[in-house]
């Protein structure tokens, strides 16, 4: 159960931010009733609007938005095993000495002295 007899402190802009979505939430209420469907941000089903997002290339076939999709991927894949590839080469790298690995080189010096 929450205590209530201790009084609950909220800053001004907690009391800002409550009062905007209440007058939202009043505005939503006043311009649905009739069903109609505006413009407005207090539009929260917006609806049709995603449907002319999702339909905005409706002239492309499925086929050719998978085949779009597909090439843009191996592209992606690609860029990235090179960008992995270098990183790892470079890495490796960071452990030869004149393409000796660090840890032989290490092991003739120590042995030569």
């Amino acid at each position: 159960m929450v205590d209530t007899s201790r009084s609950l402190r909220h800053d001004a802009e907690t009391f800002r931010v409550a009062e905007e979505l209440i007058m939202l939430s009043s505005r939503a209420a006043a311009a649905s009733p009739l069903g109609e469907s505006g413009d407005s941000p207090s539009n929260i089903s917006g609806f049709c609007e995603h449907q002319d997002i999702i339909n905005s290339r409706c002239d492309v076939p499925h086929s050719d938005l998978l085949k779009e999709h597909r090439v843009r991927f191996r592209r992606v894949r690609r860029r990235w095993n090179i960008e992995q590839r270098t990183k790892n080469q470079e890495y490796l790298a960071r452990f030869h000495v004149q393409g000796i690995p660090l840890v032989q080189h290490l092991e003739a010096l120590t042995r030569w002295r």
